[in-house]
Order: structure tokens, then sequence, then C-alpha cells
């Protein structure tokens, strides 16, 4: 797959190419071909430069955050999480924001700083809320603040959130 979407690019199929490499995301991140991931988003980020589609570019930063996040390059990730959160603010994309602040919730985590991931998460489920689309991802986002909550010890909240 990934030798498609570097076919695609040289093709100069920008479109499909970025669309690919989103349509991957999930496959590769947990198959653990991380690498793979990395090497097919920064091909997305590169057509959608050549597309001037922000939104393209957007996807494609939350893709890099992902393979970096994996591949233990934090501080990276956290550059292209940023990017795409502000991306997808400029575009007044609500799920696009909360699937970011989702990863920047999990990074915070990771990074222990509980407090932000807390933060992060809360933003996510506000944004899904008011979109009211997807009550999957709604419940999605519950469950990831309850554990943060949990983590920091607020039991209660944790299962008032997870319920």
């Amino acid at each position: 797959m990934p030798a498609m979407i570097r076919e695609a690019a040289e093709w100069g199929f920008h479109e499909y190419g970025w669309r690919l490499a989103w349509t991957m995301t999930d496959f590769l991140a947990r198959g653990g071909h991380w690498q793979d991931a990395a090497m097919v988003h920064r091909t997305a980020l590169e057509a959608a430069v050549r597309l001037d589609d922000p939104h393209a570019r957007a996807q494609a930063h939350l893709g890099l955050g992902q393979a970096k996040a994996d591949t233990g390059g934090l501080a990276d990730a956290r550059t292209h999480y940023r990017l795409a959160l502000q991306l997808f603010g400029q575009l007044d994309d609500r799920v696009g924001q909360a699937h970011v602040l989702r990863s920047l919730a999990w990074l915070s985590r990771h990074q222990g700083d509980l407090d932000a991931a807390v933060q992060h998460a809360q933003r996510s489920l506000d944004l899904l809320r008011a979109d009211n689309s997807d009550p999957a991802a709604i419940a999605n986002s519950l469950n990831h603040l309850g554990w943060y909550h949990a983590l920091r010890g607020e039991n209660r909240q944790a299962l008032t959130l997870c319920s």
C-alpha cells in the first residue's frame, strides 16, 4: 500500500495520495507499521501542499502526529498535532479538532501531564457534543476523559463519565 501512495504522488494524483494515506492510518498504526505510516503521511502532506488544500494538510499533520507518537517522537508529534488543530480550527471543523485534541490528551498523559490530558479530553468532548453527529465518538471521548480522571484518583467523576 505505501508503494501505491508513492506512485500516486509521482504521477501527480495528489488527491488520491492524501486520501489513501488517511484511509490507511488505522491499519498501519494497529499493525505496528509506524515507519510506513510516517512515510505515507509525509507523502500525503506533500500532496496536500501541492493541492493547497487545508483540510488535506490538517489530516496529514494528524496522521504524521500519530506516526511520530507511535515511534517515540513525542515533540514532533505535538508539533504536527498543533498544526492540525490550527488548520481544523480555521476550517471550523469541530470533529477534526476533537480528534486532534483526543490525540493531544493521549500525548499529554504519556508525558506525565494529567491536567493537560484532562483539559484536552474535555475540549474534545465539548466539540463532539456541539457537533452532535457521532454518538460513538462522544461515548469514546467520555471514556477517555473518565480514564484520565481515574488516573488522577478522581474515581467518582471517572465512574460518572464512563457510565
